[in-house]
């Protein structure tokens, strides 16, 4: 199975090859993307240790924490919601999208994302763990 995986790979990149596609500039470009992604991801890390108050299990955010560019605010809000409801995986790209735009738009606001309630008064935004219902 193996051998033929192989085979099926190098037609893949020789008709690539064939094609145009020049490997070392892909190389270049992929070197980039992951040198830009390492620095946003510290932006963000930046952004969670100034703006955010963890306090028990809940987090306070400052309203400084979203006057970063959307990407950044997109990525910080995703970790600390993963943070929160202690799950492997962030909550739908979509849905964070939409909180932040409820949270440029109303002075107030509430929502659950995630397994986690996220609060908006006034100038600060809480998020908090969703209690589950025990059976």
């Amino acid at each position: 199975m193996n051998k033929f995986q192989r085979v099926r790979l190098r037609k893949l990149i020789s008709n690539l090859e064939i094609q145009g596609l020049d490997f070392d500039k892909l190389n270049l470009t992929l070197k980039n993307l992951a040198s830009s992604n390492n620095a946003i991801n510290e932006i963000v890390d930046n952004n969670i240790s100034k703006n955010v108050v963890f306090h028990r299990n809940k987090l306070l955010i400052a309203s400084k924490f979203f006057s970063l560019p959307d990407e950044v605010v997109f990525r910080s809000l995703s970790k600390l919601i993963k943070r929160i409801n202690k799950k492997d995986y962030p909550p739908r790209g979509k849905k964070i999208i939409y909180l932040l735009k409820e949270f440029r738009n109303k002075d107030q606001f509430k929502a659950t994302l995630g397994g986690t309630i996220i609060e908006k008064i006034h100038n600060s935004v809480v998020v908090s763990k969703e209690k589950t219902k025990k059976r």
